[in-house]
Order: C-alpha cells, then sequence, then structure tokens
C-alpha cells in the first residue's frame, strides 16, 4: 500500500499541507508514508514522527469507548441521557427567537444516548460558557451549559454537527465506568490496543 501516491495529489493542489500515514494490522505495521510538508513557508518537510491536534478524531474513539459499556450491558443507546446525568433531567427546546425574544417549550420526548453519539441530539456545536476556547473547561463544568442550554431542534428530527453531544458522551462514560474519562480511554483501550 502505498498513500503517498493518493496523498500526493492533494499536496500538489494545495489542498492538503502534509499528512502522515500509517497501515497497521494485528502483525503491525504494513506502511509507513509521509508527504508534503509540516511547515510550508519554511519548506520543512512532513516527518513520520509529526505530531498532530487530533481534534475531532476524539469523537469515533469517544464512542467507541461508550459502546464498550453498551456491550457489557451496562447502559443502553436508547436510554435518556438524563438517566446518567442528571443535570439534563427538564431540558427545553427553542420553539421561536428572534432578536427580541425567545420562546422555549418541552422536547416531545429527552436527548438519548443514541442522540449525543450521532448528532441528532438538537444540542448545538458548543455554547457560550466555551468561548473563546472550545477545551479549556473541566469536563463536567461543560456538560452543565450544555444541560442548561436549550436545544436547538426536537431530538431525532435532524442532522447537526456538535462537539457538546460527544463531550456528553464522554461524561456519560464517566458516569457509567465510576473513572474519569481519561483514566478510562487510557486503561479500557489505549493500552489494551498499544495506542501510545
Amino acid at each position: 500500500f502505498d498513500a503517498s501516491a493518493m496523498l500526493n495529489p492533494f499536496v500538489e493542489n494545495r489542498s492538503l499541507a502534509g499528512a502522515v500515514a500509517a497501515v497497521v494490522d494485528k502483525r503491525g505495521m504494513l506502511s509507513l508514508d509521509t508527504v508534503g510538508y509540516s511547515d510550508i513557508a519554511a519548506g520543512k518537510r512532513m516527518k513520520s514522527d509529526a505530531v498532530f491536534w487530533i481534534a475531532s478524531m476524539s469523537k469515533p474513539i469517544t464512542c467507541t469507548a461508550l459502546m464498550m459499556l453498551v456491550d457489557e450491558k451496562k447502559l443502553r443507546v436508547l436510554d435518556p441521557v438524563e438517566k446518567y446525568l442528571p443535570e439534563f433531567k427538564g431540558q427545553w427546546l427553542v420553539a421561536e427567537q428572534d432578536a427580541d425574544y425567545v420562546l422555549l417549550k418541552k422536547p416531545r420526548h429527552p436527548i438519548t444516548v443514541a442522540n449525543v453519539l450521532s448528532h441528532t441530539s438538537g444540542m448545538p456545536f458548543s455554547t457560550p460558557v466555551e468561548a473563546p476556547t472550545l477545551d479549556r473547561l473541566p469536563l463536567r463544568t461543560a456538560i452543565r451549559s450544555y444541560a442548561m442550554t436549550p436545544l436547538q431542534f426536537e431530538p431525532d428530527t435532524k442532522y447537526q454537527y456538535s462537539n457538546c453531544g460527544t463531550n456528553t458522551a464522554g461524561c456519560i462514560i464517566e458516569a457509567v465506568s465510576g473513572v474519569p474519562y481519561e483514566k478510562f480511554m487510557q486503561e479500557r483501550l489505549f493500552e489494551p490496543l498499544g495506542m501510545k
């Protein structure tokens, strides 16, 4: 497998600065390719040990960890979030809004674990409490701001990419497992898979 042949056209047309691509299976590293630059202005070529901000790649990892708890029958994806995080009980939904007022109503049903995993909860991308930097608050503080923020649409009626939803899933992992999110991820996912 030669990832560089697939990725180089993106570097050449300037839609990708650079990348490191690894193909791994149970036998080990099958391929490790680098393309492009880690610093275009300085002409610094990408190295295989480059460090990246993983950003939203934590979303599928969080979902994987939560689904491990589903497999262990410690929670169900159709359960309401409020079963695990009581601060979500009685959440509101924006019915109407303009520059002068906001009319709230109760949603038809509370958001579910499935809603936060699939970005169909009605939760916004982020809340004002998280400004100006998304990841500066402790998880529990961010979660309280999500529970206090009215939903933007009825759960299950629309897709809207939401950091709030995935962070909520992380907090559900803490509530169900009884250990901090970071510790759960390290002990139950990263170490057993040899992820460094």
